[in-house]
C-alpha cells in the first residue's frame, strides 16, 4: 500500500492491542502478532535550502517590499506592513536558527539594533533568566529596522503582532507557506525546521564547529547537527590504491615461487 515504516507500525500497534484482548476473553487461543516486530524506523534526513533557494527567497520577498512601496498612495498600507513583516520573520529565521516557539515570544526588549551591530536575547520557553545570545547581521538588521519603523512596539509588547495581538505559531506557519508561495518554492521546503537547518549547515559551511553551532541553535547534543556536517568521501580511485598489498618479489632475494 505504500505506507511509511511508522504508520504500519501504529497499525500493528492497534492490532496487536486488539488482538491480546481476545487472548484474554478466551477468543482467541494466541496472539497471532506476538512475535511479529515493527519496522525500523530511521531518523529523518535534515532538508535545508540550497545558497540559490536562499538567494531565490531573499530576492523574492524584497521584490514583493518594492512592489507594496510602489503601489499608489491611497491603497491601504496594510499589505506593505504585512510584506515588511513576512521579510522580517524569514530573514531573522533564516539568518538566527531560531525556532518557531521562540520567535513568536520574542519582545522589543530583547532586540538590540545599533549602527554597527545587533544582538538578540531568546529566552528558553520554561524560564526567560536563561537566555543565549545571537548576533544579527546586516540583512537582518535592516528587515527589523524597516519593520519597526512601521510598526513601532513598546519595549514589552511582542515583536511580531497583527491585527489581533501577538502572532501565535500557526500564525508564523502560515506566513511561510505564502512566501515559498511568492519565491516559487515548495511549501514543504519553507517551514521553520528547514529553515533552521539551513542556518545550521551555513554555519557548517562557512567553517564554524558543531560546538559553536550548537550554541546558536541553543541544542544540548552535538547528534542531531552532525547530520549536517556529512564526512566527506575519499576519492574512490585514491581509496582502492591504499589497500595495495606490496608482496615480495618471488624470484628476488627471500623469495620462493609458487
Amino acid at each position: 500500500m505504500g505506507l511509511g515504516a511508522s504508520t504500519i507500525n501504529r497499525h500493528l500497534a492497534g492490532l496487536r492491542v486488539f488482538l491480546e484482548w481476545a487472548v484474554s476473553t478466551g477468543r482467541l487461543a494466541a496472539n497471532p502478532l506476538a512475535r511479529v516486530s515493527g519496522l525500523p524506523i530511521s531518523a529523518p534526513q535534515p532538508v535545508w535550502l540550497e545558497r540559490n533557494q536562499q538567494a531565490q527567497l531573499v530576492r523574492a520577498l524584497a521584490r514583493a517590499v518594492a512592489e507594496k512601496r510602489a503601489a499608489p498612495r491611497e491603497s491601504s498600507t496594510k499589505g506593505l506592513r504585512h510584506a515588511v513583516r513576512a521579510q522580517a520573520i524569514v530573514l531573522l529565521m533564516l539568518h538566527t536558527g531560531i525556532g518557531v516557539g521562540e520567535l513568536v515570544a520574542l519582545r522589543l526588549a530583547d532586540v538590540t539594533l545599533t549602527a554597527g551591530g545587533g544582538s538578540l536575547c531568546v529566552f528558553s520557553r520554561s524560564t526567560r533568566p536563561a537566555a543565549r545570545t545571537l548576533v544579527l547581521n546586516s540583512e537582518v538588521r535592516q528587515a527589523l529596522a524597516a519593520y519597526l519603523a512601521l510598526c513601532p512596539l513598546q519595549p514589552e509588547q511582542r515583536l511580531f503582532a497583527g491585527q489581533r495581538g501577538a502572532l501565535g505559531v500557526r500564525q508564523v506557519q502560515r506566513i511561510l507557506h505564502k512566501c515559498a508561495w511568492i519565491a516559487g518554492l515548495p511549501p514543504a521546503l519553507l517551514t521553520a525546521q528547514v529553515l533552521r537547518y539551513t542556518f545550521g549547515r551555513n554555519l557548517v559551511q562557512a567553517g564554524a564547529p558543531l560546538e559553536q553551532v550548537a550554541r546558536l541553535l541553543g541544542c544540548t547534543s552535538l547528534n542531531p547537527l552532525r547530520r549536517l556536517a556529512p564526512a566527506p568521501q575519499p576519492d574512490a580511485q585514491q581509496t582502492v590504491e591504499s589497500i595495495v598489498v606490496f608482496a615480495r618479489d618471488p624470484s628476488g632475494p627471500g623469495g620462493a615461487a609458487d
